[in-house]
């Protein structure tokens, strides 16, 4: 009886210990991220994956990539990005909308705001004047549903603002 007890306890020791692990080692797979921010909060998931700058990189390139799963990531972690190198989060926002137009109005620009998402290049610089065009072309591509049609119209608004600063001719 006292063996059977001590094999039980261990198992379930030995469970408990894997289940722990499995929860808090920073893995980079976007669905598992987004699964253990919604499990565990935004800071607790942010934490072990900003102290490993290696894996860092990984979810900074994720959502530099524009695949709609990162940019819910972004999105995810969020309110636990207030340090370095959190901040890097807003250069990778500030690239998305040049590969995925759509899914940075549509998921980034109503968290991070249209500053950031459509009126910022990486490195935390305002957008030039070329990129501003490219955007704003970019941008009349996608069709203005009514979920999106004021986040589309705020970030049209910020892009048209650098071109008046720049001296180019609003289009």
């Amino acid at each position: 009886m006292i063996r059977r007890s001590f094999w039980i306890a261990s198992g379930i020791t030995i469970v408990a210990v894997v289940t722990v692990g499995a929860i808090y080692w920073p893995l980079t797979n976007p669905w598992i991220i987004h699964a253990k921010v919604r499990l565990l909060g935004p800071r607790v998931v942010y934490k072990p994956l900003a102290y490993y700058e290696d894996l860092w990189d990984i979810v900074l390139a994720g959502v530099k990539s524009g695949d709609t799963i990162w940019l819910r990531v972004a999105v995810d972690l969020h309110p636990a990005l207030d340090t370095f190198p959190g901040e890097e989060m807003i250069s990778a926002v500030s690239t998305v909308l040049d590969r995925n137009p759509g899914g940075a109005i549509a998921v980034l620009l109503p968290v991070y705001g249209p500053d950031f998402v459509c009126g910022q290049q990486q490195e935390w610089e305002p957008v030039t004047s070329a990129t501003a065009e490219r955007r704003l072309l970019l941008l009349s591509q996608i069709e203005s549903s009514t979920d999106n049609k004021q986040a589309l119209e705020a970030c049209r608004i910020v892009l048209k603002n650098k071109l008046k600063l720049s001296g180019n001719v609003e289009k």
